[in-house]
């Protein structure tokens, strides 16, 4: 006899009964759902970033026979949220004769495709965020973005250097791919 258990189902199931006990309407108790969904996927993916970041940081310091990363908590496990308070406090520095609508839009393009990829991604046979047909084509389509958001930054920087530089990271992603 095999149970079948899912308790995500069972949570999002309550979670709906909540909101219909409040009165929420039909299609407002879905798209809230959804974006929790989003959000839990979103987090899992932000807390696989910071994990992975201090594992690598802590391999590659063990390989070079160096300490890594251990200041900051316990075993450095919040060294990555101290870069990040890093790299937001640093200095914005936009190239002067860049165009800077694209030149900042590159970045969250970048970001925004490896998010994008997560939304088809099956966690188990009833939690995923996308049923489609054409899983393996979105992945690739979406995936692009990033080789596009390297040719926008280059290209927007006004920079020939950066251009070319560009071109490289480019064709070395599009040769991976």
């Amino acid at each position: 006899m095999v149970l079948d258990f899912n308790p995500v189902l069972l949570i999002s199931e309550w979670l709906r009964g909540i909101m219909v006990s409040w009165n929420f309407s039909d299609g407002l108790t879905d798209v809230v759902l959804k974006l929790l969904g989003a959000a839990v996927i979103g987090g899992f993916v932000l807390a696989m970033f910071i994990l992975q970041t201090w594992l690598e940081r802590k391999v590659a310091a063990r390989i070079q026979d160096r300490i890594g990363p251990n200041r900051v908590g316990p075993f450095g496990l919040f060294q990555p949220f101290a870069d990040a308070v890093k790299m937001i406090t640093k200095e914005d520095t936009t190239p002067a004769k860049a165009d800077k609508l694209i030149y900042n839009i590159a970045p969250i393009l970048s970001l925004g495709s490896v998010m994008l990829v997560w939304g088809v991604i099956p966690f188990s046979a009833y939690w995923f965020g996308a049923d489609l047909n054409v899983g393996v084509l979105y992945i690739a389509a979406v995936g692009s973005f990033g080789v596009l958001s390297v040719l926008m930054a280059g290209w927007s920087s006004n920079n020939k250097f950066a251009l070319l530089g560009a071109f490289r990271g480019v064709a070395q992603l599009i040769s991976y791919e």
